[in-house]
């Protein structure tokens, strides 16, 4: 869903709603991944390294980034990513993980764990 969020893509759901375990409908109600996908522009891969490919979008506001970041491999990878690494002209950000729900504070970067094709997606606001 990270991926089709960043992208803009419809988002269409092809389960039994009424059925859907916590989890399942957790994915597909969070507001601030869902939009991610409503009111995002710009989305574009950014970067290419190894197992690795990470997307960026501009926000709906000024200053307000999304960034997602893909595990594409077989093996768990230790992602550390700096803002200028994908394009984004800004030494430090506020970075907030919108899948966790957790803000990170202001950081110049982030440094993710992430399982074999496991993803991660962040709203940074520079100020």
């Amino acid at each position: 869903m990270t991926l089709w969020s960043i992208f803009r893509s419809p988002l269409i759901f092809g389960g039994d709603l009424p059925s859907s375990d916590a989890a399942t409908t957790a994915l597909f109600t969070n507001e601030e991944v869902l939009a991610v996908d409503q009111h995002s522009s710009g989305g574009h891969q950014a970067l290419d390294r190894g197992n690795i490919r990470v997307w960026v979008a501009n926000g709906a506001t000024p200053g307000e980034h999304y960034v997602a970041v893909f595990n594409l491999g077989e093996s768990s990878e230790e992602v550390d990513l700096r803002w200028g690494d994908v394009g984004l002209i800004l030494k430090a950000g506020k970075a907030r993980d919108l899948w966790k729900h957790e803000d990170l504070g202001k950081t110049d970067g982030v440094r993710v764990p992430l399982r074999a094709h496991a993803s991660a997606l962040y709203r940074i606001q520079s100020e």
